[in-house]
């Protein structure tokens, strides 16, 4: 028994052809299945910034009708600050001219223009 060695001619374009289609093959592979994840994580990211959006409405709404509260809080309390503003300048006033009629009248008295009962 002799070994004696097979031969196999085969021509390598048609080897190199073959290769080079299937990595074109699994290029045409990659492509769809990289543009099929893009379109995906871009409608990903659309419904999360519609959510945020919606989230930070929501959050503006929140602390506009707080703002409103407080600010009709702060309305009453202005407006009740006015009325003892007013309240302590009529006081302010009549202790004032009371002071000035007992100064009249103690002048008066001093100077004796008014006489003794």
């Amino acid at each position: 028994m002799s070994n004696t060695p097979i031969q196999v001619t085969t021509d390598l374009g048609k080897i190199l052809e073959r290769i080079e289609q299937k990595i074109d093959k699994l290029d045409e592979k990659f492509e769809t299945k990289r543009d099929t994840l893009d379109k995906k994580v871009e409608t990903k990211l659309d419904k999360i910034d519609e959510r945020l959006n919606r989230l930070e409405v929501n959050r503006l709404e929140v602390g506009q009708t707080k703002l409103g509260g407080d600010l009709k809080a702060l309305e009453t309390k202005v407006g009740e600050l006015g009325k003892q503003i007013d309240d302590q300048k009529f006081i302010n006033c009549s202790v004032l001219i009371g002071l000035i009629v007992t100064i009249l009248g103690g002048a008066a008295k001093l100077f004796g223009l008014v006489g003794n009962p």
